[in-house]
């Protein structure tokens, strides 16, 4: 059992104790249990009836045919489809497990990447629990999994979402390696692993994690030890390296490595190779795409300026089969209020810190600064520049390379750390300043702009792309809607918004959720009034509802494109036609779907190739235009589709 592996041997014979043990560096107890059943009920029955809609509407995607002939070969059917092994492996290998069970079409797929989803929206609540109380976490899980963007390629066979939810995981147990039990390194490290061959993009989550890590570390007091004080520099490193959490970290990467190992051997053994690889170093040299490629495109805002209707459309129409989300509905603007609003009040709270703490450190003479009396390079006047520095280099470097640009943004988040440790976290803690955990905030903002900066900057763009930095946006949109409700809950009460920002000092405690300045009978008739009115949990159960209206009524406004199922009507139609067609050979306009849908090999010809056809000895050929034929006769028509037979 994995609980049994991160528990002391006396666990080993009490699965329940280990459980418990498991749930709590989860931070997950038994007030989570109504949450978290109502979002696994929600979440089955979205996903079961998402994966209904999806069986009845087709397969719009033609990669998710690849990733079936890929799944077929894992099952034992080689179709001659070895060269694209390489993509993802995870999401072929489990769907050819159900092809095993007896689920052999494409609802095997629909359902593997909808028991992924699930797998994320329940991950989105465990990381926002990391900060939130269970009701926000509860919306902020919900709201994701209702936004129409994730909703359009949910449990139909692509990756993104897979993807994106493995990325919450590793997250979820990096955090807790890091700051509570570092034997979750054990899994943190392997997942990625998992991850990075569901979908290459979750690549971008190692230099995130590794960046958190380093959060912790304080980086730059580490540099100036190694420059003025050596003896303590090499204390510091010796006992690292006997420390619990660099043996838990290094039997994580040796376990990734074998996993890694795995991997790599059966795409080899398969016939394939790493070609991924070469797309990578393409991505990191600055190449913006192919421009032959459809979904190359100029428009470098594309995301920008769609990214109200990512959130929740008016409707869904298929431009040549791809779907496009057209509109702005009521619940996004809602959300940009929520999110603009208490951004705003973020910032006023973080000013309002920033100068208490400067009259905390001026009444104290500044002895609370962390590190004020060491001899230092990276003081904070020095980290300042170096943030100004890195900030304008990843502003000038984006149109150049997105890599580099990222590698800036990274650097500035290391900063932006550093000084907050030296400058603000010491007095806070001793002021009972109990704001919000600024780590969690910089490695949330850091992984929004990350996938947004690189998303942006190359030629090819697609809606789902983006999939992969709205958990970072939900995050925002939770913490907004905590000061807001705060906010709200504040001017119900005093009526007056200006008289409460002089008697209580604007900060937010993670336990409670309530406005605190330490010991005051005032802040404790806020809390006694915030449990009564209890403005967050009002309007996150309003927010609930919405969402929840809005998910099940998604494919309602979805545009009832037929010749998206022409192609399985198509191929139906044959395989009743002429029960030994298998035998024959027939050719296809795009062989991609029809070697899934008839399980076999057909032959590409494309219309420039007509001539071939007339003089050859192909029985069945299937069209998407009209042809005039002498040796073929038209047997059957599905609207934009012909099925023409030798005569």
């Amino acid at each position: 059992m994995i609980f049994s592996v991160f528990y002391d041997l006396s666990d080993f014979m009490n699965i329940k104790k280990s459980a418990i043990n498991f749930f709590k560096d989860l931070n997950m107890g038994s007030a989570d249990i109504p949450y978290l059943l109502v979002l696994l009920v929600f979440s089955i029955c979205l996903i079961a009836y998402i994966i209904d809609f999806n069986i009845n509407l087709g397969i719009y995607c033609s990669d998710v045919f690849v990733y079936l002939l890929n799944s077929l070969n894992y099952y034992g059917i080689n179709l001659g489809y070895n060269s694209t092994m390489f993509l993802s492996p995870v999401i072929c290998f489990l769907t050819s497990i159900l092809f095993r069970l007896g689920m052999f079409d494409q609802r095997a797929i629909f359902f593997v990447t909808g028991i992924f989803a699930i797998f994320g929206f329940i991950g989105m609540y465990v990381i926002l629990k990391i900060r939130f109380v269970p009701i926000l976490a509860l919306t902020g899980s919900i709201l994701f999994s209702s936004f129409s963007l994730n909703l359009l390629w949910l449990a139909n066979g692509t990756l993104d979402i897979p993807a994106v939810s493995i990325s919450i995981w590793v997250v979820i147990f990096t955090i807790i390696a890091v700051n509570k039990n570092s034997k979750f390194y054990i899994l943190a490290i392997p997942l990625f692993v998992v991850g990075f061959f569901t979908r290459y993009t979750v690549g971008f989550i190692l230099p995130l994690i590794i960046v958190y890590y380093l959060f912790n570390k304080n980086l730059f007091h580490s540099a100036d030890l190694l420059f003025f004080n050596k003896m303590e520099f090499k204390s510091n490193v010796k006992s690292y390296f006997r420390s619990e959490e660099f043996k838990h970290m290094i039997s994580g990467i040796l376990l990734a490595i074998v996993l890694l190992a795995f991997i790599v051997f059966s795409i080899n053994n398969s016939g394939s190779d790493l070609t991924f690889l070469s797309q990578s170093s393409d991505a990191i040299s600055g190449s913006k795409g192919d421009v032959s490629d459809n979904a190359y495109t100029t428009d470098t805002f594309f995301y920008i300026n769609n990214f109200l209707s990512f959130l929740f459309a008016q409707q869904v129409i298929f431009n040549s089969n791809i779907p496009v989300l057209e509109g702005i509905g009521f619940l996004s603007y809602v959300i940009l209020f929520i999110l603009i609003f208490g951004i705003l009040l973020l910032f006023r709270n973080l000013h309002n810190l920033c100068v208490d703490n400067h009259k905390f450190n001026m009444s104290n003479d500044g002895k609370f600064n962390l590190y004020e009396n060491s001899k230092k390079i990276f003081n904070n006047k020095l980290l300042f520049i170096l943030l100004v520095i890195s900030l304008i280099l990843s502003v000038l470097s984006f149109k150049l390379n997105s890599i580099i640009s990222i590698s800036f943004l990274l650097i500035c988040g290391l900063i932006l750390s550093s000084l907050f440790k030296n400058k603000y976290e010491y007095a806070f803690e001793n002021s009972k300043f109990n704001s919000f955990n600024f780590h969690i905030f910089l490695m949330f903002s850091l992984w929004f702009l990350m996938y947004f900066s690189f998303f942006t900057f190359i030629g090819i763009k697609v809606n789902r792309y983006i999939i992969t930095a709205l958990p970072a946006f939900v995050y925002f949109v939770i913490l907004s809607l905590e000061y807001v409700s705060l906010f709200l809950n504040n001017f119900i009460s005093y009526g007056d918004v200006k008289s409460i920002k002089k008697e209580v000092n604007g900060s937010i405690s993670d336990d409670n959720i309530v406005f605190d300045n330490g010991s005051s009978d005032k802040t404790k008739t806020i809390k006694n009034r915030f449990s009564s009115l209890n403005i967050i949990s009002v309007i996150s159960i309003f927010l609930i509802i919405l969402c929840i209206i809005s998910a099940f009524s998604f494919t309602s406004m979805v545009d009832d494109n037929i010749s998206i199922k022409s192609p399985q009507l198509i191929a139906d139609y044959l395989i009743n036609y002429d029960s030994n067609y298998s035998s024959k050979q027939v050719a296809v306009y795009n062989s991609r779907f029809y070697d899934w849908l008839l399980k076999m090999n057909t032959i590409p010809l494309i219309d420039e190739k007509i001539d071939y056809l007339e003089s050859s000895n192909i029985t069945y050929f299937i069209s998407n235009n009209p042809f005039d034929l002498k040796n073929y006769t038209q047997i059957h028509r599905e609207n934009d589709l012909y099925l023409y037979k030798h005569i």
